[in-house]
């Protein structure tokens, strides 16, 4: 099998496998970057499903897409297989896998370099005996996969993630949100609250009735916009958060796609969401953000801010031990368990809202 000492010689096609949350692609983008500037005449390909394909069409860093339906689960070789078939015909010089999941990927790529993520020796059993790989961050993480091609971060902004929208998503977000009735005015901020969060049995979500409690305050003391955002996995915490502020919100919940609820991110005043993808691309766009956190290692998943002062960053109180981990982090044949808690609601809607008002503040400063 090719290995990662294989002789070097030109490196024309490189292929990156990103099967990974949203948010984990975004946090591996500087390094995809680094890869770029480390060979500017390689043809680059990124491996993905469908729903994060579209994400790298305007992407300056890479050149094809390559659009793959994965495996789910270790059983389900016909897929697999078929993943593989359709990446080795293309005879990569270098594949690059990302997660545990494409390492996989890669070992069957054909490339005559294959560079994994490396794992902790044993991380499965007994999880990392280095504590320094649990206050690592994820960009971090990403970056030392690379290092084995002599790619390094050069300054402390190849760290930071950061996104923009195309002019023409930006467009269409605005003729989205200006149909369902928001309208942004000098004096009215308009405020995106984003309720929901996959993973962990939903516990990365703050209570509905909070976000609820805080539009209305938002409503009465800002007179602000406020759009509810979210997929039709949140439609409970909508209708909660409508009845409850009487149809004084706006949403746009299950009306948008995941590329277009960035694209009208772009557009808000302040955003104010859970540990997700949508926050870390509000950060990642520099808009002025409230991210609520409590399950997550915050070492290793926090929104890496462009200016920290657009960031304001909430755990519960009194910290919680986190319970999701960056992957090398937790063994898998003795998994530590964790019992559903309400860690979330230990973070109070005041300290949202003066979080939330201070940001304000910074608008109306910037605007005069």
């Amino acid at each position: 099998m090719n290995t990662e000492n294989t002789p070097a010689r030109p490196v024309k096609k490189i292929l990156f496998v990103l099967f990974t949350p949203i948010g984990d692609v975004l946090f591996a983008s500087p390094m995809i970057a680094g890869v770029r500037r480390a060979y500017p005449h390689a043809e680059i390909t990124v491996a993905v499903n469908a729903a994060i394909g579209s994400f790298f069409d305007m992407s300056p860093d890479v050149d094809k897409i390559l659009i793959i339906d994965p495996a789910r689960g270790p059983t389900d070789l016909q897929k697999f297989f078929a993943a593989v078939g359709s990446i080795r015909p293309h005879q990569y010089d270098i594949a690059i896998g990302i997660s545990a999941e494409s390492n996989f990927y890669v070992a069957f790529s054909g490339a005559r370099k294959q560079i994994w993520q490396r794992l902790p020796v044993g991380f499965w059993l007994w999880g990392p005996l280095d504590d320094s790989y649990q206050r690592t961050h994820a960009v971090l993480h990403y970056w030392r996969i690379v290092a084995r091609l002599g790619v390094f971060p050069q300054t402390a902004e190849d760290l930071i993630p950061k996104w923009s929208v195309p002019p023409s998503d930006t467009l269409q977000a605005q003729q989205i949100i200006s149909a369902n009735g928001v309208t942004a005015a000098k004096d009215c901020p308009v405020i995106f609250l984003h309720p929901g969060a996959i993973g962990y049995g939903k516990l990365k979500r703050w209570p509905a009735e909070n976000f609820a409690a805080l539009a209305n305050r938002l409503i009465d003391t800002l007179n602000a916009v406020i759009v509810v955002l979210g997929s039709h996995d949140d439609t409970e915490a909508e209708t909660l958060i409508m009845e409850q502020t009487a149809n004084r919100a706006i949403s746009l919940v299950g009306k948008t796609s995941l590329r277009m609820s960035i694209a009208a991110i772009s557009l808000c005043d302040i955003y104010i969401g859970n540990d997700s993808g949508l926050t870390h691309f509000a950060v990642a766009m520099g808009k002025p953000t409230i991210a609520l956190f409590g399950v997550s290692n915050i070492n290793q998943f926090k929104p890496c801010a462009q200016n920290p002062e657009l960031l304001e960053l909430l755990e519960p109180i009194p910290p919680r031990k986190p319970i999701g981990h960056f992957i090398g982090t937790e063994p898998l044949v003795w998994p530590k368990k964790f019992t559903p808690d309400n860690r979330m609601a230990d973070i109070s809607v005041d300290r949202v809202f003066a979080s939330a008002m201070k940001l304000a503040e910074l608008r109306s400063v910037e605007r005069k």
